[in-house]
């Protein structure tokens, strides 16, 4: 009975230590398990912030390589035409007939109007991408933010003898940021101006749309765009340019700032055309 009873406590001991065995194989499985799940949660965190700064540097390079590409092109070509027309003048002035003194102011006025479009626009888009500007909308009277706005462009208008229409019902009040306002209706106008022909007509109008929102157009009867251009124009990321009526030149930027603008107020751009 006791080498019973001792082989049967023996046996309980066995089984007790396959137990704890078995136990201490469960926990360190079940540690090493957890230990891994954390692990892969850390580096597929990592893996993640990793790619989205990745991303974030790709498109900071990008925003360089492109403000770059504009001062070293868009800058640099106007200023140097600037330049060797000024040369001409100083040099010439006393010889030159009054017309062609003429037609190099002329040609002055117009490079330093779109050297003055492409810093603004430039500015704008800067400050976007820093976001600096911030959309805080007041009640305005639309027409008179509108008139302002197309104020700095009357030198342009002239040269063109474009007829400029602010249509824009006097008592019609907008709730919406002044300076996003400003800049779009300014850009929109400018591109205008850009591809109507001499003697041609702008015209700026706004009508209420229903749910408290107003649309703002600006039509002209320039050079059309392709469908495909135009569905360029209004999504790609890229500035799109192209000559003018009188071959005035540009970075496309001005649209492209707009478009952000717009977005940022919770509003889109917008376009129809014919060729």
């Amino acid at each position: 009975q006791e080498r019973n009873r001792v082989a049967m406590e023996e046996v309980i001991h066995e089984k007790e230590r396959e137990e704890n065995s078995k136990r201490i194989v469960f926990f360190t499985s079940l540690f090493v398990v957890l230990s891994l799940m954390i692990v892969t949660f850390f580096m597929m965190r990592y893996a993640v912030l990793q790619r989205k700064r990745n991303e974030e540097l790709a498109e900071i390079d990008a925003i360089k390589n492109k403000f770059l590409s504009i001062i070293s092109h868009d800058l640099k070509n106007p200023v140097a035409s600037q330049s060797k027309l000024l040369n001409l003048l100083v040099n010439n002035f006393d010889s030159l007939p009054q017309e062609e003194i003429y037609k190099h102011c002329k040609e002055l006025s117009k490079s330093s109007a779109s050297l003055m479009e492409l810093l603004v626009s430039l500015l704008n888009w800067s400050r976007l991408g820093a976001g600096k500007i911030k959309n805080e909308p007041v009640t305005m009277q639309l027409s008179g933010v509108v008139e302002e706005a197309l104020s700095p462009l009357q030198e342009q208008i002239r040269l063109k003898k474009i007829e400029l229409d602010n249509s824009i019902d006097a008592s019609m009040t907008a709730f919406a940021d002044r300076n996003i306002v400003s800049t779009v209706v300014r850009n929109l106008v400018v591109n205008a101006i850009k591809f109507s022909f001499e003697g041609g007509k702008i015209r700026v109008s706004a009508q209420n749309v229903g749910n408290g929102k107003i649309e703002v157009s600006v039509t002209d009867r320039g050079i059309g765009i392709s469908p495909s251009r135009l569905v360029e124009i209004l999504t790609d990321s890229r500035q799109i340019s192209s000559r003018g009526t009188a071959g005035e030149t540009g970075s496309g930027l001005g649209l492209v700032v707009s478009r952000d603008m717009l977005a940022l107020a919770g509003s889109r751009l917008s376009a129809t055309s014919k060729e």
